[in-house]
């Protein structure tokens, strides 16, 4: 009885591996007998190095930024004349440019206009003013001046809104980024708190070329409403800013050609290009990359100078609205513009893209 039973045993492991030797002829089959198809895009790209990649959209294309700040912030501390004639300074020494205003008395200053409301409300009584300076709060006591025509003042010259054109860098599906640096007041250089904000569709209308010392610039028409809001503004900092697609927009860029993410050691001197819709198509314009610098960290980690006919002829080279332009080296995305030579407008520098998506 037993040797049957090992008799049974060996005769199934014969079978099995008969099994087994015939699957195994059917899974690698040569011939044509059976195709086993993969998708690329289904799978994740891997490097040479066997380490999985970063895989984004470039974009380039122009757009209109408006953001919003948190709080109210103060560009100026002026003097005001009151009811007598006199010359007074309410906030002198208490508040300095770049301070925001968050509360007065408690209630929340979201613009410009709660803030005259708050302070026309006090009727020359002290207020409690919440302010931020350098993500620090404080609380300071300001008494309104009472002028001549019956309206009160601190004297504050302040800014609670800002907008401009921008170009955005790349989308990643969701999300986007674009400038490659800040939103900074242009008054005070200082970077704006932001509180909310979106991109919109814009038509380039002139490109106003470079003069002496005097940069160039896009100028556009912005449509500021509901139905060409590309995405909305989340982060701005001195890496650019950053947002979420509005569902529409992703469903537009599904399509868009995705690149590999290129690391900064990856940067190098030679031809590099920039892509960019400035011409109302995209396309692809040649620059050199004249020096790289790994440890710059305010943006001007590569300068580069614009080689491409065709592109200087369009814009006479870099002008302001080209921030955030994609920076692309040997198929990757590298960087983005960040600034342009006041003197030269042929030469800027770029930010590396690992920088920018940190």
């Amino acid at each position: 009885m037993r040797k049957y039973r090992i008799f049974l045993v060996v005769l199934l492991l014969i079978v099995l591996g008969i099994l087994g030797y015939h699957n195994r002829e059917f899974l690698f089959a040569k011939g044509g007998d059976t195709d086993v198809e993969t998708q690329a895009d289904s799978l994740p790209v891997v490097s040479s190095e066997g380490e999985t990649e970063c895989m984004v959209c470039p974009s380039g294309e122009p757009v209109g930024i408006y953001v919003k700040t948190k709080g109210v912030m103060v560009i100026g501390v002026n003097s005001v004349v009151d009811e007598q004639g006199i010359t007074c300074n309410p906030c002198e020494n208490l508040l300095s440019p770049g301070d925001y205003v968050m509360r007065i008395n408690g209630q929340s200053v979201d613009d410009k206009k709660s803030m005259l409301e708050l302070v026309q409300q006090s009727e020359g009584h002290e207020l409690l003013l919440r302010v931020c300076r350098e993500n620090e709060y404080r609380t300071v006591r300001v008494t309104p001046v009472k002028k001549k025509d019956g309206s009160y003042a601190l004297g504050l010259w302040v800014k609670d809104d800002i907008s401009g054109i921008g170009t955005i860098t790349y989308t990643d599906g969701e999300r986007f980024a674009a400038l490659g640096h800040s939103i900074n007041d242009n008054d005070t250089g200082i970077m704006f708190r932001v509180s909310d904000g979106a991109v919109y569709e814009t038509t380039i209308v002139r490109i106003k070329k470079p003069e002496a010392d005097k940069p160039g610039r896009l100028e556009g028409i912005i449509n500021y409403t509901g139905r060409y809001v590309i995405g909305r503004v989340e982060e701005n900092s001195a890496f650019g800013i950053h947002g979420y697609l509005t569902k529409r927009h992703q469903k537009t860029h599904t399509q868009d050609i995705q690149v590999a993410v290129g690391r900064k050691s990856e940067v190098h001197v030679g031809t590099a290009y920039l892509l960019s819709s400035v011409s109302g198509e995209s396309k692809q314009y040649e620059i050199e990359i004249v020096s790289v610098d790994s440890d710059n960290e305010n943006g001007r980690c590569m300068e580069f100078k614009v080689t491409d006919s065709t592109l200087l002829s369009l814009t006479g080279g870099i002008v302001q609205g080209m921030s955030g332009t994609p920076i692309l080296q040997d198929g990757r995305l590298i960087g983005a513009v960040t600034h342009v030579f006041v003197n030269d407008s042929t030469r800027g520098y770029g930010i590396f893209i690992e920088e920018m998506m940190q």
